[in-house]
């Protein structure tokens, strides 16, 4: 039976190792190895942080328990000496790692009050908001919130149970999700977290910062990533690597792109990555998109002054082939859909650099001769790419006696006047092809229907590790109907593509679902639900989505988005013209179609 009571006995000895580990850890063993003890601490850090009732620990003073835990892990030179450590470090009664067929506690049943950690999606404090009337706010309206729920009478947890996960071959950790009330924090426990609340040198080791960057961005993902099916690898897999990466990486520069790969695998297209030491967030004021196979210029400002067009093709960025650039930043970029994924990748990758530096880009112009052109990047990645490709007005009224209303640059009231005196008008296009600039009532004036269901919003309910047993708390808002709806003879056309995503797909599922109009364009991004940011250490921030997104009829969503009634899309030769396509085609639409 293992000696718990060693565990005090020894606890003085290991904590002076623990204290220094981070300075002395003797890197001895092989590199597959050194990722296999990380892979284990890495289970048993997530689980016990997130679902263990009896140790809690401020963000700062776990980013200490990671980083010398893993220390710890890496001076262990076989597995019964992995086990003996990581039991000195931070196990008890109610915590322990052992060999899979081992069991070393009786559980005596008994009755009681008692507590276990609920998630509601990833609701965890990050540090950055984690007091005063904001986070209280937060942690009672937020969409996300986690707490330690008291509870009578046996649910999902017990407390007479311990639970069993495999961390790695053949080594398992033990663990109790439930304690009762009267339950106190075992010796060991209060020992750490007085070690870890002491003063630490200022500048950690590099290395392992970068290990417990890859140890926190894992377990927040293996555990409140709503979307596994979608993902591209195997959650062991994307584990082993990253650690990997973290051990041989030089910096964090370097580590920065090994994060961006990760994030990458979700498939999700709210994912992504900065790293504090590398400003890389300015471009020059041009949209790009991928059309007939091709990176091409689709919007600007001050073109002329810029030496640019719209329609140009874009051959080569800094002497290097865009298609090459092009293939690394689809590494990089996190995405639902292939095609959100390319102009993403275009949009937010090739021409980023920081702000007001130069970038040499080459372009083919039609039967010109091809031509380089230097450009300064001036503004944010985000300015112009979810906005209407459309130079017209923001509201006006077209040729046949059409109103265009673009929806990325419009404000809720001057909407819902235009809306209020529409009598005569042959038709209303909506030009939804970007990101919404306003909320959505104004839907009500095109309805038939009493309210209009948004999509399904599914948070996880998370009481257990690695997603075991999860479940969902489903809901959804809904729109009423407008006292004045449009005529009938009022034909409504929406304009959408894959710059669509997140609130503009909330939008764009309901005019899909109920028939509000008829949708020109291409596919939205497939990506909705509110997106989850956290960071480790200020150093890496990263965000994904937090919830899942169903159709109002409960269908998937997530990597397919809202499709076209009809699809068009803008060629190369119309945007030399200066032709808006899409545009074009849904006045046709309006005018001519029965």
């Amino acid at each position: 039976m293992y000696n718990f009571i060693n565990i005090t006995l020894t606890y003085i000895i290991i904590i002076i190792k623990i204290t220094t580990a981070q300075a002395s850890a003797d890197y001895t063993l092989s590199h597959a190895d050194s990722v296999d003890r990380l892979m284990g601490f890495s289970k048993l850090y997530g689980a016990l942080r997130y679902f263990y009732p009896g140790f809690q620990l401020s963000p700062a003073a776990w980013e200490k328990f990671i980083e010398t835990g893993a220390a710890v892990s890496l001076s262990a030179e076989n597995p019964e000496a992995f086990i003996q450590k990581l039991n000195h470090f931070c196990g008890s009664r109610h915590v322990f790692i052992s060999r899979q067929e081992e069991t070393f506690l009786d559980v005596k049943s008994r009755n009681g009050i008692y507590r276990y950690w609920l998630h509601r999606g990833y609701g965890v404090s990050t540090g950055k908001v984690d007091k005063g009337l904001l986070w209280f706010i937060y942690r009672q309206f937020g969409p996300y919130r986690s707490h330690i729920k008291v509870a009578k009478k046996k649910g999902t947890v017990v407390p007479d149970s311990l639970y069993q996960y495999v961390l790695t071959e053949n080594i398992a950790l033990q663990i109790r999700h439930a304690l009762y009330i009267g339950d106190k924090t075992p010796r060991v426990y209060r020992s750490l977290i007085k070690t870890l609340y002491k003063n630490q040198p200022q500048e950690p080791n590099a290395q392992l910062v970068r290990v417990g960057t890859a140890i926190y961005t894992w377990n927040v993902l293996r555990h409140f990533y709503p979307y596994p099916e979608h993902m591209e690898a195997d959650w062991d897999s994307m584990l082993s690597r990253i650690l990997s990466r973290a051990l041989s990486d030089t910096s964090h520069a370097q580590f920065y792109f090994a994060v961006r790969e990760m994030i990458s695998d979700l498939n999700d297209g709210h994912g992504g990555v900065r790293y504090a030491g590398l400003d890389v967030k300015h471009k020059p004021p041009v949209t790009l998109n991928w059309i007939e196979n091709q990176v091409v210029i689709e919007n600007c400002r001050s073109c002329d002054s810029l030496g640019i067009r719209k329609g140009d093709v874009l051959l080569a960025i800094d002497g290097v082939p865009v298609k090459e650039a092009l293939a690394r930043q689809l590494q990089l970029t996190s995405a639902s859909t292939w095609q959100d994924k390319m102009v993403t990748a275009a949009n937010f990758g090739l021409l980023n650099g920081k702000l007001n530096s130069s970038v040499t880009i080459k372009v083919n112009r039609s039967e010109e001769k091809d031509t380089i052109i230097e450009l300064k990047r001036t503004v944010s990645s985000r300015d112009l790419y979810f906005n209407s490709p459309s130079e017209l007005p923001v509201q006006t009224v077209l040729e046949g006696n059409v109103v265009y209303i673009d929806i990325t640059r419009s404000d809720q009231k001057s909407v819902t006047k235009i809306l209020s005196e529409i009598k005569e008008e042959r038709g209303i296009v909506f030009d939804m092809r970007g990101y919404p600039n306003m909320g959505f009532p104004f839907l009500g004036f095109l309805s038939k229907e009493k309210i209009l269901n948004s999509q399904q919003w599914l948070i996880p309910l998370v009481e257990r590790p690695f997603q075991v047993d999860m479940h969902f708390d489903t809901s959804h808002w809904v729109i009423p109907r407008h006292p004045y709806t449009i005529p009938e003879s009022c034909k409504v056309v929406f304009l959408t593509n894959e710059k669509a995503v997140s609130a503009a797909e909330t939008l764009m599922s309901i005019v899909k679902y109920y028939r509000l109009g008829t949708i020109i364009g291409s596919a939205t991004a497939g990506t909705n639900g509110n997106v989850i940011t956290t960071d480790y250490r200020k150093l890496y921030t990263f965000f994904f989505t937090g919830m899942k997104v169903l159709w109002q009829d409960n269908a998937p969503f997530h990597g397919t988005g809202v499709f076209a009634d009809i699809e068009v899309k803008p060629t190369v030769a119309g945007m030399r013209e200066g032709r808006d396509e899409v545009l074009e085609y849904a006045l046709e639409f309006i005018i001519n179609h029965p």
